[in-house]
């Protein structure tokens, strides 16, 4: 048996990662017939990247989130209105941030938070929308930044808004009970869920037929594992979207684009080190220097805490 350098595993990681963005809920048997490798091998090395955090298991998020709204505020003391916040009526997710704003909330609207002692303002608020990510290319992180650096040379001259049209999700219990089970691992076994809800083999199969239309499934890729990278959400207002969603499509590392208000947002993550973090501020700073961002705000998530279905 051939013995794979770090190069050979760093690429069959990728490898695995690509075929499962095309098609996350591929086999393992599969996914070696067209890696022409062996079973075990994929299967090794899948468990490995996933618990070095180089990807995940596929995870289906919805487009859209009826009546869920979001928000990022700024209050005198973070920590205080964090814990106070925790059990409040409506809210499902919280998040402390360093940056231009303190507070991330994600909440079944309408809420008035002016009411909370310590508020301030809404940095941005509106509807949760439309989240996506794109396909990972197989590139070093210089190459990426070239490849950036030289589109900011071509500034973009039609405006693109990302579409965010709505529409009714049809879903009824058995749906909900099927993506609540998934949300985090498509590839979680579906005769367990049947030990605790009768949920026929034919609705099973049609829900994924059409989850597509109504999710986006997550498959993300970090090269060196969640370890070894920053995190930073990144607030744009512009009329070039399209144009920032192409462009940070060329980074070698998964970017989580959603869409809320006026604003488009994205979770970037880079390597740790002076380097990296520098010419990510080039890149951002050139966009506002030239016009093509109207409004630029960033934060650094510190601790979260996320309320989940129960069965």
């Amino acid at each position: 048996m051939t013995r794979l350098s770090k190069e050979d595993i760093q690429y069959l990681k990728y490898q695995i990662y690509q075929v499962r963005y095309d098609d996350p809920w591929i086999s393992t048997k599969k996914t070696a017939k067209l890696l022409n490798r062996s079973i075990s091998t994929v299967n090794r090395y899948t468990k490995k990247a996933v618990k070095e955090g180089v990807f995940h298991p596929p995870q289906p998020r919805l487009k859209q989130y009826p009546g869920k709204e979001a928000a990022l505020f700024l209050f005198e003391n973070k920590y205080k209105i964090f814990n106070k916040l925790l059990d409040y009526p409506g809210m499902t997710y919280l998040c402390i941030y360093h940056g231009d704003w303190n507070i991330a909330a994600l909440y079944n609207g309408p809420m008035d938070f002016s009411q909370f002692p310590g508020y301030i303002k809404a940095v941005v608020k509106g509807p949760l929308e439309k989240i996506f990510i794109p396909k990972v290319p197989y590139i070093s992180w210089e190459k990426s930044f070239e490849k950036m650096e030289k589109i900011l040379t071509q500034k973009p001259t039609k405006t693109s808004a990302i579409n965010c049209s709505t529409y009714n999700l049809d879903w009824d219990e058995e749906d909900w009970i099927l993506y609540h089970y998934f949300k985090y691992d498509l590839k979680r076994s579906f005769n367990e869920l049947r030990k605790k809800h009768v949920i026929s083999w034919r609705k099973y199969q049609n829900w994924k037929k059409t989850l597509k239309e109504h999710c986006t499934i997550l498959v993300d890729y970090y090269p060196r594992g969640y370890e070894a990278r920053n995190g930073v959400t990144i607030c744009f207002r512009t009329k070039y979207e399209q144009y920032i969603v192409d462009l940070f499509s060329h980074l070698p590392t998964t970017p989580l684009f959603y869409k809320v208000g006026d604003y488009l947002l994205v979770n970037l993550y880079y390597p740790k080190g002076c380097e990296k973090e520098l010419r990510m501020f080039n890149i951002t700073s050139t966009l506002i220097n030239e016009g093509i961002i109207e409004d630029y705000l960033d934060g650094y998530g510190i601790c979260n805490w996320l309320k989940d279905f129960e069965f």
